[in-house]
């Protein structure tokens, strides 16, 4: 039973019985004007630029996500329009991939990116810190690189307490990221 779900029905059992708490960690949903920093002007059509965006969405995964990642790729010759939808394909260091949604704003190369990546390193400090203190003891929580929040979607990571691993079973609540978790 969650602890969202056990307010009334469970009240007074302890974290250690209740195997899924819930947790209102959102993911990166990055909604960043990149206006005029990616684009190739060409012969009557703007295009934008690919190597450039990538760079760019490096750096926001890195940064808001929290992942490391090793490369990212974008389509090239896409027409600058209000609209326009493309997908970029990142992938991590330890091989998990994701994609990143990009919307064109305008003819003027203004783009929205929608990343909806769980933040990786706080949901690990989050786990680790209430694994802990149920079982009284310093955890290191190691999740994916990259996990896509959709609702249903499990994930599984690995806790270390005193030099035993085992795995941290997680499930999203929503598309918008809240997790439950179990350490089984």
């Amino acid at each position: 039973m969650s602890r969202a779900a056990g307010r009334d029905a469970g009240a007074a059992r302890s974290r250690r019985s209740a195997p899924y708490i819930a947790h209102t960690l959102r993911r990166a949903n990055l909604c960043l004007p990149l206006a005029l920093s990616v684009l190739i002007a060409g012969c009557g059509e703007t295009k934008i630029d690919g190597p450039k965006a990538e760079r760019l969405i490096r750096e926001i995964v890195t940064q808001d996500v929290g992942a490391r990642v090793a490369s990212v790729s974008c389509p090239k010759g896409i027409t600058a329009k209000k609209g326009v939808v493309f997908t970029c394909a990142v992938t991590a260091i330890d091989g998990t991939q994701g994609d990143v949604i990009v919307t064109g704003q305008d003819s003027e190369g203004g783009l929205d990116l929608r990343a909806p990546f769980l933040k990786v390193r706080t949901s690990e400090a989050h786990m680790a810190r209430r694994i802990g203190e149920d079982e009284g003891a310093m955890v290191k929580v190691d999740c994916p690189e990259l996990t896509t929040a959709r609702k249903g979607a499990t994930f599984v990571c690995k806790a270390t307490a005193d030099g035993q691993a085992r795995s941290v079973t997680g499930r999203f609540l929503d598309a918008g990221g809240r997790f439950s978790f179990r350490a089984d």
